[in-house]
């Protein structure tokens, strides 16, 4: 079985985009420092204008790129067929071939797209390494640099952009906070909330602050900033679109102690004009019961995927929550979270494998050795069939996981390759062990799920008995109202 990420306790973690995407979000806003235009259609205009006058290879690179990045595939058709024709097997070709499909309305698919999104890294990485050879002291192309080589699963190369970013601009809202988020991605939780609880600026920066009252709270602490924090906020001493995530971050801390009221006021504040990452959290607000906050005009916040993805799964319109997830992957490819979720949705309750792989692909990635993925992918493959390939990713996933859920799943996705490849006793002990331990944590719809795969895997093996694990479950699900383990249910009551 797959599992999402385990989501008790949300923080209003950073997005970590490159500076273009972070200055179109408007994160950087107010800021008072001097920073690169945005990218808007008038460059890609440019790009179009300099392609025309030199007909060369980098002049058709930055076409083809700003073309993609604001899907006007027309203005780059002309540059794309000219490096088809001038170039063998290249990221750069496989950019070429990515924007004539989509110009032409061909593969239009969620995997073509990511094709595209793979190979704009590489060709990104390629690009950002020649500017910061020209302007060795630009903290932005570092910065950028290093967010490319982590979309690839490159963490150890993003170390020094980062460390250089990092020096030249300390200061920074997009250099602190990208920091401080590439910390927590690579599990350095601690050092990303002294990262930002250092900064000269905290007090005077509400985005750094709220990054910091975060990240702090991650690491199981609570910020000695948080209330000085409230404190502005009561003051006004910021814009509504200046607090949306400090004020989520506060109102997560409220939240957390018990006062649901305080808590519903600061995240009514963060939704005045809200941040895709306040909506997302006001909706995991929502969901865990504790408060009603949103409008369905927030999910019409820009890159809302997250809250879009999630909101839709709770209503039950998986095949939404699928294609926002994929934008959210998208959006954040070297977070595990869009594929973890996406994957569950895919594989457990829209049984689409394929997809599921496909995303899990794309996502391993930039996190070669995740755990949850390792698992998510190993079961998509075993119940396609392809037993020796969910082996070798379960082999991969083998060891010490940190996390008693991840720990639980392994041994129950076990259980399911341990069935296919004939071994009915082992694979009924095995998702035995695993419901154990889901109860023992607590876990009761994944326990529940649990007992669900092992009756589906000894009706299909034949199992004399499986009809009477069907009637226990039915006894176990009587008043149930988890729509996921309903459906899993409904279709193993259907006839084989």
């Amino acid at each position: 079985m797959t599992l999402p990420v385990h989501e008790k306790n949300r923080r209003i973690l950073p997005r970590w985009r490159d500076f273009d995407e972070t200055l179109d979000q408007r994160e950087l806003a107010g800021e008072g420092t001097q920073v690169r235009p945005p990218l808007d259609e008038e460059y890609l205009n440019e790009k179009k204008v300099v392609w025309e006058h030199e007909k060369t290879i980098t002049a058709a690179a930055e076409l083809i790129g700003s073309a993609l990045v604001y899907d006007k595939m027309a203005a780059g058709v002309e540059a794309a067929r000219f490096v088809l024709q001038a170039q063998s097997e290249s990221p750069l070709r496989c950019m070429a071939e990515d924007l004539l499909a989509l110009h032409e309305g061909e593969g239009k698919s969620r995997e073509v797209l990511l094709n595209v999104e793979r190979s704009f890294f590489a060709e990104k990485v390629k690009n950002l390494r020649m500017a910061t050879r020209r302007g060795p002291r630009d903290p932005i192309a570092w910065l950028d640099l290093a967010h490319a080589y982590s979309s690839l699963g490159l963490n150890d190369k993003a170390r020094r952009p980062l460390d250089a970013a990092t020096a030249l601009a300390p200061s920074s809202r997009f250099i602190a906070r990208g920091a401080a988020r590439f910390f927590v991605h690579v599990g350095e939780a601690e050092r990303a909330a002294k990262w930002l609880g250092s900064r000269a600026n905290l007090e005077l920066d509400p985005w750094i602050l709220a990054a910091e009252i975060a990240t702090t709270s991650l690491t199981g602490h609570t910020s000695t900033h948080a209330r000085f924090a409230m404190k502005s906020i009561g003051r006004k001493s910021w814009s509504e679109s200046e607090v949306t995530e400090l004020a989520s971050a506060l109102g997560t801390l409220e939240l957390e102690a018990g006062n649901t009221k305080a808590a519903k006021k600061l995240f009514r504040l963060s939704l005045m004009r809200p941040s895709d990452n306040a909506v997302a959290q006001a909706e995991w607000a929502e969901r865990r019961g504790h408060v009603l906050l949103l409008e369905e005009s927030a999910f019409a916040t820009p890159r809302a995927f997250e809250a879009s993805a999630k909101r839709n799964l709770s209503l039950g319109k998986h095949g939404r929550a699928l294609d926002d997830a994929w934008k959210w992957l998208r959006d954040e490819p070297f977070s595990r979270e869009p594929a973890a979720f996406g994957s569950y949705v895919a594989s457990i309750l829209l049984e689409d494998y394929v997809e599921a792989e496909r995303m899990l692909e794309v996502s391993l990635v930039a996190n070669p050795r995740d755990k949850l993925l390792l698992n998510n992918i190993a079961f998509t493959l075993a119940s396609r069939g392809q037993i020796k390939k969910a082996e070798y990713f379960l082999g991969r996933a083998a060891g010490p996981t940190g996390d008693a859920r991840i720990s639980a799943v392994l041994v129950a996705t076990a259980g399911l390759v341990a069935f296919r490849r004939g071994s009915l006793g082992e694979g009924r002990e095995l998702y035995r062990v695993a419901i154990d331990l889901f109860e023992r944590q607590g876990e009761g719809k994944f326990a529940l799920m649990a007992r669900l795969f092992l009756a589906r895997e000894e009706r299909l093996a034949g199992v004399l008995g499986a009809n009477d694990a069907l009637v226990e479950l039915r006894a176990r699900l009587k008043g149930s109202r988890d729509p996921d383990l309903l459906l899993l249910l409904h279709r193993l009551e259907q006839p084989l």
